[in-house]
């Protein structure tokens, strides 16, 4: 294993380390920029301050201040920014100045959604997860007979995505009650833990993506808590699916 010289090694405990090196956009609350950066040991690699280092074919790109633009340089792209890190940031590389004046400390800095999200799709991925959900509607049969078949989804609300740590506000909604439905705050604030892919290469519109094919549109993963207002989806989401109680924070 290719050892990090940021700090001598690839302890997960301290950071992370050549193998995981993940993309971020962050701001400096000193000058109040936003620019791309990348994860190693407790710090962030200002690829904005590297992007002469980096191959030619993705300079400009990493200029950007999202990650949509090196997204949509494909997976060859990837793959030759993702070395050319690899070897910067370890110990073969004898010249580190302009890289030790590019580390920024994590702790001094803002965070942000990585990429300008314009769109997303919650899948029903996990068998138990759709069975502890469908529960919720048809306790006598949780899982429909298309499951098995076809992938089940619906769209979510892309604005409503937000970085780790952002405040989630309780939201409003209307319930189940005897006699007529009440409104107030949800009773049932709730999250999961799920994984998000970032497609990273357009396909144009009507063109399918072949399945042989699905890898290589995708740049990479996350975590990500998908919130709930239980009792307000459960009212609320037949016939046609969640509103007002999955649409108001996605975490990533």
């Amino acid at each position: 294993m290719v050892e990090s010289w940021v700090f001598g090694g690839n302890d997960p405990a301290i950071g992370f380390g050549l193998n995981h090196l993940p993309y971020t956009a962050f701001v400096d609350e000193g000058s109040g920029q936003r620019r791309l950066g990348v994860g190693i040991g407790a710090c962030v690699l200002d690829l904005a301050v590297i992007a002469d280092l980096l191959p030619e074919s993705v300079q400009n790109a990493i200029r950007e201040p999202y990650l949509n633009a090196p997204m949509s340089l494909g997976p060859e792209r990837w793959a030759e920014l993702r070395g050319a890190l690899q070897f910067l940031l370890s110990r073969e590389n004898r010249d580190r100045k302009v890289l030790e004046s590019a580390l920024l400390p994590v702790k001094g800095l803002r965070l942000e959604t990585p990429c300008a999200i314009g769109n997303y799709t919650d899948f029903y991925a996990s068998r138990d997860h759709a069975r502890r959900v469908g529960e919720l509607f048809r306790p006598d049969k949780p899982l429909l007979e298309n499951y098995d078949w076809v992938p089940i989804a619906y769209h979510g609300r892309a604005s409503s995505i937000v970085a780790s740590g952002a405040e989630v506000r309780r939201p409003m909604g209307q319930m189940r009650s005897e006699g007529q439905p009440r409104f107030g705050p949800t009773e049932r604030l709730d999250y999961e833990l799920e994984l998000g892919y970032f497609v990273g290469v357009e396909n144009k519109l009507g063109e399918p993506v072949p399945i042989v094919s699905a890898e290589t549109q995708l740049f990479g993963v996350s975590l990500l808590n998908d919130w709930s207002a239980r009792d307000v989806q459960q009212w609320e989401s037949q016939p046609l699916g969640p509103f007002l109680g999955k649409k108001f924070c996605t975490t990533v």
